[in-house]
């Protein structure tokens, strides 16, 4: 890593059936920890285990939240005692339980939060984009709603992650 320290992240989903979502966190991760950083998978409790079984299989060691009831304080609280445990520095967040969860957590810690919507335009619209302090366009589809000032990602990251979900 050439001048840039290693972070240690929580990478967190609350699904983990197979899908597109859970193909690109597992990719992402996977790119993250080659490029030298620490990465802390964490998923439901209640799940189908799809997804922390593919982490296992390729050397994670995934972790879990616990969400009792629609509006639960404890699950910000044991998220934060995760991210204590593990000495994170940076959270992650995909889809919008966990960006809440993640950002009451990340904001008690000081920690610095990057979310994650993943889907179509109902989900930016959603998010207020002019409301964030950056908001990456992935998809076609959300192209033409993007604010101006808004970068696309790349189409080689994104056929890397077609290729690696089939």
């Amino acid at each position: 890593m050439m001048g840039t320290m290693p972070l240690r992240i929580a990478m967190m989903l609350e699904s983990d059936g197979p899908g597109g979502a859970e193909m690109m966190v597992l990719c992402l991760s996977e790119e993250l920890r080659r490029r030298g950083h620490t990465v802390l998978p964490v998923g439901p409790a209640r799940g189908v285990g799809w997804l922390g079984d593919h982490f296992r299989r390729v050397g994670f060691t995934p972790e879990v939240f616990r969400l009792r009831r629609p509006i639960d304080p404890g699950c910000v609280r044991g998220l934060m005692n995760l991210f204590r445990e593990h000495r994170i520095g940076a959270v992650h967040s995909h889809e919008f339980t966990m960006a809440v969860y993640g950002a009451a957590a990340s904001r008690l810690l000081n920690l610095p939060h990057v979310i994650t919507m993943h889907g179509g335009l109902a989900s930016i619209i959603f998010t207020c984009p002019s409301r964030l302090s950056r908001f990456i366009s992935i998809s076609q589809m959300t192209e033409y709603a993007r604010p101006a000032g808004i970068r696309r990602t790349p189409r080689p990251f994104r056929n890397q992650l077609r290729a690696r979900s089939r």
